[in-house]
């Protein structure tokens, strides 16, 4: 009987969570004209108001979403207030400012009970009244039962920066971002593709290719991996997600975690440097998967310049938690992405009771060390009244920890 606020994944192009009345008609002329000052927009703060307007609970903000007119956050937000239909949710969008003060684009007020479990469109209005895009929101109850989750993380092949820091010569990726497998890599995800299609029959192994769900970070390493790893695994025929929150944390020195391609560009550059590195007819058999972009069509990356941050990454958990919660209805799903993101997944704050003392060794170090290129790691989970525990942990198909303890 608590209100969450679930800003939902837009899986398709033209879908994101501001959208004109129509893209040729007078609404989509109105709302260019709101935002197109605002290339730095921004964020949403959402709180809930009792009828004479006074706050209940914390307000609740959504991750930036820079450079963008049409924002998708894939914001999970536990209100932590009792939901009485009596009360109403504000909702405020701002832009992003580094030198001045935030600018205020755009607001709505809903009354709670208009929200319902199923996704819904709400208009937002600027402060002079006029018309400022519509927002999607949907309303989930956090008392609802604790729901169990096998997650199969992959880490991504050796990448050309990879082999660039083993040789000691990063000088020669100055200059480039975004860097794709080389040979090694895929032969990496070659083997892993191998493995799994010809492993001995066990639970874990009877998961994995059950597994009904692909998720992969759009940074071209990891996609690569994902369609020659996984090509012929029954769930890309679905297609694969290509998410944003599942990209590799930045630090500043971090030029292999900076993007350089936008939406089905993320598909078109994998299968460019697969054809680079084998050959064409490679390329377009294990390309050949629809590329479901759920937050790429603006820049989903951090500049090279910044770094990502202890909030930043908190809310991409808390964002990619409650999206596995919610918005994934298979009971096993593959993530393929990044080592330090994945470690920061398998904190010690998210280890349950019980692994500490199943697998004391196993659960001390995940936290602290990198899985190997195309290693595989089972997690069961559970997600619980908004917390998300890991209740078992293994290693698949041969796969480990990276270099010596």
């Amino acid at each position: 009987k608590f209100l969450n606020a679930l800003l939902l994944p837009q899986e398709k192009a033209q879908r994101g969570l501001f959208r004109g009345r129509s893209h040729r008609g007078s609404g989509a002329r109105k709302q260019a004209s709101v935002w197109r000052h605002h290339r730095k927009l921004g964020y949403a703060i959402l709180q809930l108001v009792s009828s004479d307007g006074k706050p209940r609970g914390k307000p609740q903000q959504t991750r930036t979403r820079p450079e963008t007119v049409n924002p998708v956050w894939n914001a999970f937000l536990d209100m932590q207030e009792h939901a009485a239909d009596d009360l109403r949710l504000q909702v405020k969008v701002y832009d992003s400012d580094m030198l001045n003060r935030d600018d205020l684009l755009c607001t709505a007020e809903i009354a709670v009970s208009q929200l319902q479990e199923a996704a819904l469109d709400f208009p937002l209005h600027t402060k002079s009244g006029g018309e400022g895009g519509t927002i999607t929101l949907r309303r989930v109850p956090r008392s609802l039962p604790s729901v169990r989750r096998t997650l199969f993380l992959i880490r991504h092949g050796e990448s050309e920066w990879n082999e660039a820091v083993h040789e000691k010569d990063l000088a020669a990726m100055v200059g480039s971002n975004d860097h794709p497998l080389n040979a090694t890599g895929v032969q990496q995800a070659e083997d892993l593709h191998k493995a799994w299609t010809s492993a001995t029959d066990s639970e874990s192994v009877r998961r994995f290719a059950a597994a009904g769900v692909v998720v992969s970070s759009p940074l071209t390493r990891a996609l690569q991996t994902a369609l020659v790893a996984l090509y012929s695994h029954k769930a890309l025929q679905q297609g694969v997600r290509v998410f944003g929150l599942l990209r590799e944390v930045k630090t500043f020195f971090g030029l292999d975690t900076v993007g350089v391609a936008l939406g089905d560009d993320c598909m078109v550059r994998a299968h460019e440097e697969l054809q680079k590195t084998k050959d064409e007819t490679f390329a377009d058999s294990r390309c050949n998967v629809e590329a479901v972009n759920v937050d790429t069509e603006s820049r989903w990356w951090t500049r090279g310049t910044d770094k990502d941050t202890e909030k930043d990454i908190e809310h991409r958990l808390r964002d990619l938690f409650g999206f596995l919660q919610y918005s994934v209805d298979s009971e096993s799903c593959i993530l393929v992405g990044h080592s330090i993101f994945f470690r920061r997944l398998c904190a010690k704050q998210h280890l349950s009771a019980q692994f500490l003392r199943a697998k004391p060794e196993l659960a001390a170090q995940l936290p602290k060390r990198k899985m190997n290129n195309a290693a595989v790691l089972r997690l069961d989970v559970v997600f619980d009244a908004g917390c998300f525990e890991i209740t078992d942990a293994e290693f698949l198909f041969g796969s480990g920890f990276a270099g010596k303890e």
